[in-house]
């Protein structure tokens, strides 16, 4: 399935995509604007680095849980003793969440 799809970029963007895409795809564009987000990636790479990308990133260091509560993004409980990492939610507010439920959690502990 295909989409079609209204971008804006600047002129000398555009200009600069355009010859490339003239070189290295023939002068299709799509094809081209398609290869610098896709790359060699599969249908199921794009759509895991899609799910990760709607992971809240992570405020700081990883710490281990020392106490029980829910994870706000998983809604499973977090246990004692498992890595956790501190996120500011849509509601403004920061949560400990499981590690792997944050994006680029830095694993110190």
């Amino acid at each position: 399935m295909t989409r079609k799809v209204t971008i804006s970029l600047a002129d000398h963007v555009y200009n600069l995509a355009s010859k490339k895409a003239d070189v290295l795809m023939s002068g299709n564009f799509s094809s081209y604007i398609n290869s610098l987000i896709c790359k060699d990636f599969t249908k199921e790479e794009l759509e895991m680095e899609a799910f990760e990308l709607q992971k809240p990133e992570a405020l700081g260091r990883t710490i281990v849980a020392k106490e029980t509560s829910p994870c706000e993004v998983c809604y499973k409980a977090i246990n004692i003793g498992e890595v956790i990492c501190s996120v500011e939610l849509k509601d403004g507010k920061s949560h400990w969440v499981h590690a792997s439920c944050c994006r680029k959690a830095i694993n110190k502990l």
